[in-house]
C-alpha cells in the first residue's frame, strides 16, 4: 500500500497537475465549451499519471534491471 501510495504521489507530480503552467497554457485555449478543455486536461492527467508512469514501472520491473530481492531499503535516496 505504501509503494502505491508512493507511486501515485510520484506520478500525479510528475503531470504539474494543478501547479500553474498548465493552467496558464489551457486557459489560452479557444474551444466552444469550458467543459471540452477540462476533459482534455484531464485526459492529459490520466495519460501521463496511469499509462505513463505505469509503462515505466512495468518495463523497469520486467527488464531485470531492478531486483527487489536485493534492494537495499536503508539505503539513502540519491
Amino acid at each position: 500500500m505504501a509503494a502505491a501510495l508512493n507511486g501515485i504521489k510520484r506520478g500525479l507530480f510528475s503531470n504539474e497537475a494543478g501547479e500553474g503552467s498548465v493552467p496558464n497554457a489551457a486557459a489560452t485555449a479557444t474551444v466552444h465549451h469550458p467543459v471540452q478543455q477540462g476533459f482534455i486536461q484531464s485526459m492529459g492527467v490520466f495519460v501521463d499519471t496511469i499509462v505513463v508512469c505505469t509503462a515505466t514501472a512495468l518495463i523497469i520491473l520486467l527488464s531485470g534491471v531492478y531486483d527487489p530481492a536485493t534492494a537495499d531499503v536503508d539505503a539513502p535516496a540519491r
